[in-house]
């Protein structure tokens, strides 16, 4: 588990106890990626040294050191790598460096932009695409979408006058991409310039595919949205709450869940038909900033205060771990397996769960 003030924990039995270990980052953790139980990957922005860190662990979390990428003092955002070797990360100001030997290096790639980069996602060695946004006022940004067909050595930009930020990106299939952003926006790799009519003008913060066809993104006032076509068209869907909602994450086809402000957790047993409230332990009105299932069994919710909530019966009790973390921001989970949960958030705050 991750979060702020540089906190990082680790659990060795199913989370009912953890312990600290230091990463040395006292800035702001963006995204983590595990390439197995051993090999981990964080990027974010280190106050303390005024520059972007990356760094990398081979010991499951045990010990990270930090690696060179030559891109300059800038905030990291967004990580990725498709194999052991290879891989890429993003930031502020349109850095995106690559490495291909583990990150032991790393080269800079010129993105011909300037623009905030908050996402990135590969389909294989050579096709990618990043997405963020570039502010053109006070109040409004223009959505930045940027492809490769060369692992990176080139970036063509796509510039989209839609609308706001793009929060997220995937890969659907081989073919086929989907990324969402503010005031409803959906775009589609097929025509990056023509917006799908989303039914909404609200920011969309979650998206999930499940296969090629079925998708759902989630945003604000509870907005939860389902493409059964690969994305051309979206039905907006009864969530019950007007709350926002800032993660999705679909164990299948039929069970899904949904978390937000306010403590807000909603869970599907239909393939989004109708949701209902999932009961929590008491006391956790907090903010609940992701949600993701390692089966249709094990999961994890992770929030703002600390909050970490697991559950171990697909969903039906939850409770609370790590509470000795009040003050910490927890952003996002990532799962391995069933068995190894992985958290980020601020002030470069990781923690790792391993089961034995």
């Amino acid at each position: 588990i991750i979060g702020d003030g540089g906190l990082v924990a680790k659990s060795i039995n199913g989370g009912d106890s953890w312990s600290k270990i230091d990463v040395d980052v006292t800035g702001v953790i963006t995204d983590i990626r595990f390439l197995d139980v051993d090999e981990g990957w964080l990027v974010g922005n280190d106050a303390s040294r005024n520059s972007g860190a990356i760094k990398v662990t081979e010991d499951g979390g045990a010990t990270w050191n930090f690696r060179s990428y030559g891109i300059g003092s800038v905030n990291l955002n967004a990580i990725y790598f498709d194999s052991p070797q290879r891989g890429w990360i993003v930031g502020k100001s349109g850095r995106i460096a690559r490495t291909t030997d583990g990150g032991i290096t790393w080269l800079h790639q010129d993105a011909n932009t300037s623009r905030s980069l908050q996402d990135i996602t590969f389909r294989d060695a050579n096709n990618g695409y990043a997405v963020g946004f570039s502010y053109q006022t006070d109040v409004d940004t223009l959505a930045t979408i940027l492809q490769t067909t060369n692992g990176g050595i080139l970036w063509n930009s796509v510039d989209s006058l839609f609308g706001h930020r793009l929060n997220r990106v995937e890969y659907l299939d081989a073919s086929n991409a989907i990324a969402v952003g503010n005031n409803g926006l959906i775009l589609k790799s097929n025509d990056w310039h023509s917006p799908i009519e989303s039914g909404v003008a609200v920011e969309l913060f979650g998206l999930d595919a499940v296969d090629a066809n079925t998708v759902f993104a989630c945003g604000q006032a509870g907005v939860i949205l389902k493409s059964t076509d690969g994305g051309a068209t979206w039905t907006q869907q009864t969530s019950g709450t007007e709350q926002s909602l800032l993660s999705i994450d679909m164990v299948n086809a039929n069970v899904g869940y949904a978390c937000g402000n306010l403590g807000t957790v909603l869970k599907t047993t239909n393939g989004g038909n109708s949701w209902s409230l999932v009961e929590l332990p008491r006391h956790s009105a907090t903010v609940y900033k992701s949600v993701s299932f390692a089966d249709t069994e094990t999961g994890w919710i992770v929030g703002v205060f600390g909050y970490i909530l697991h559950t171990a019966d697909g969903g039906e009790t939850w409770y609370r771990q790590l509470e000795g973390f009040s003050e910490v921001t927890l952003n996002d989970v990532f799962i391995y397996d069933s068995n190894n949960a992985w958290i980020v958030g601020n002030g470069g705050t990781m923690l790792e769960m391993g089961r034995n």
